[in-house]
């Protein structure tokens, strides 16, 4: 037997209900509202996407600090007082593969999810479901990188279920049971699937056992989804139908009390979690994060124990060599880069601050090297400044100097590069643009001697090439050359 709001009939035949089916879904989206929320979620998914490719972001695979720099959810970040976190990444995906799969999935789950509980309900519903799942992946992981809606839509797919399985939607429930069936294979084939390593799992668990709960707990649809209309039984032609007298106003008062209870344990639940995840995510190394927030503790004995007592850890590696670059030491990070790079040689910022160490060594051939591995990873300025070091340390004055201008037009704070460029000068037998050069400098910084000096000489006449010249000695500027991610020194 199947049932039309709440009455027996009899069965159907396959086709007759295949063609009831269709009918139904036809009905149900004449009559229910446009999905405008699923509509304007989307829309607001694919503008993100689009943000992020015009502020340099890889189309396919966007890095971890592009993720973090968009709003992606990290726990050092997002408990350090970025809660926003816990919203935006549910807006932020890692590249066009996942946002298509995501998408692809709310609009099939939102059209339908909009009809049969209301916009107001399904917005709610998808929020919250996407901040529990925020919550969920903090709770297992807080120093992971989580970016998607997958729990919002997880949520979605919850929601539904238990909505449309305790029948607080007047449809027919044999469509329902059907629409029970795909959601459920849905959300087993994506919680298997999500057993995978770099899938985050626990916000797809966390936003289908919220939606689970919250589709439980709101309210009934006061009237039929077909325009407050009855399905007759025999002909399927609809009747219009009245809501018992003060059931929208209870309905309202119900939604209200979901969505406050709702809102006030996902605010405790955060504030739990924080207090578990952030000893958790600094237990293995609070003495080396406090000593990098205070800036005060001699790091390198602290993380040359580390890397000793694990030769995997391509994190601890890299922060070594780092400290050994703010030391002003370039010789001992060579090193341990190295067998950072060894562990991971696709880090295009490790290979960038490799490049800084071997600037500050001399060797130049080296350093233009690993410059071209890194792609152009870093900032723009300090990378065309560190290629005209490598070019003026290898014999090129000429091209050093176009670099320096590109780099002094990124990184005007970059003076080491105006000097350079007037040292280059000098080596090129560019005498009066040196002159003028140096000349500039002494005017907005009168208090360096060094260019003064350099004038003075210049002026004198008995430069006649760069062995007649004792140029201001420039120091390499390691700590404002290194790529340093937003998510350092947490992930380097």
């Amino acid at each position: 037997m199947r049932t039309v709001d709440g009455r027996a009939v009899d069965p159907l035949c396959k086709n007759c209900q295949r063609a009831a089916d269709s009918e139904y879904s036809a009905r149900l989206a004449t009559f229910g509202p446009t999905p405008i929320v699923t509509l304007a979620l989307v829309a607001a998914n694919f503008a993100v996407y689009v943000i992020m490719l015009v502020g340099g972001a890889s189309w396919i695979e966007p890095s971890i600090t592009d993720l973090v720099r968009f709003g992606a959810d990290f726990g050092p970040l997002t408990f350090g007082g970025q809660w926003w976190r816990l919203f935006t990444n549910m807006f932020v995906h890692i590249g066009i593969i996942h946002l298509a799969l995501n998408m692809w999935c709310l609009w099939y789950l939102g059209g339908l999810a909009e009809r049969v509980m209301s916009r107001k309900a399904f917005v709610f519903l998808y929020l919250a479901s996407g901040f529990a799942g925020s919550l969920a992946s903090e709770l297992w992981d807080p120093v992971r990188i989580s970016a998607g809606a997958s729990g919002a839509v997880f949520g979605a797919a919850g929601g539904l279920v238990s909505f449309i399985y305790l029948r607080k939607a007047p449809i027919d429930m044999q469509y329902a049971k059907q629409r029970l069936k795909g959601l459920a294979t849905f959300i087993g084939i994506n919680l298997f699937y999500g057993l995978r390593a770099g899938v985050d799992n626990a916000a797809h668990v966390g936003g289908v056992v919220a939606g689970l709960a919250i589709g439980a707990a709101l309210p009934s649809v006061v009237s039929d989804l077909l325009g407050g209309s009855s399905v007759d039984a025999a002909t399927g032609a609809a009747l219009p139908v009245a809501p018992p007298l003060g059931a929208h106003d209870a309905a309202k008062t119900k939604f209200t009390i979901v969505v406050a209870a709702t809102t006030a344990l996902l605010v405790v639940a955060a504030v739990a979690i924080a207090h578990r995840a952030i000893p958790k995510m600094r237990a293995d190394r609070l003495e080396l994060i406090s000593g990098f927030e205070s800036g005060t503790a001699d790091l390198i004995p602290i993380l040359e124990n580390r890397v000793q007592k694990n030769p995997e850890d391509f994190a601890g590696f890299a922060l070594l060599a780092e400290e050994h670059l703010f030391a002003d030491d370039a010789k001992a990070a060579i090193d341990p880069f190295q067998k950072a790079l060894a562990l991971n040689p696709r880090s295009a910022s490790t290979h960038h601050n490799l490049a800084v160490a071997y600037l500050g060594t001399g060797d130049f051939q080296s350093a233009k090297q690993e410059i071209a591995k890194a792609a152009g990873d870093g900032d723009p300025g300090a990378v065309e400044f560190m290629l005209g070091m490598a070019e003026d340390g290898l014999g090129h004055p000429d091209i050093a100097i176009q670099h320096y201008q590109k780099a002094l037009a990124v990184r005007p704070d970059l003076y080491e590069a105006e000097f350079s460029e007037a040292i280059a000068y000098v080596q090129s037998g560019r005498f009066e643009e040196a002159r003028a050069l140096y000349a500039k400098i002494s005017t907005e910084r009168p208090d360096d001697t060094r260019s003064a000096a350099a004038l003075t000489a210049l002026n004198s006449g008995r430069v006649k090439s760069i062995a007649d010249f004792n140029p201001p000695q420039i120091v390499v500027p390691c700590d404002r050359l290194m790529d340093l991610p937003v998510t350092w020194p947490y992930l380097p």
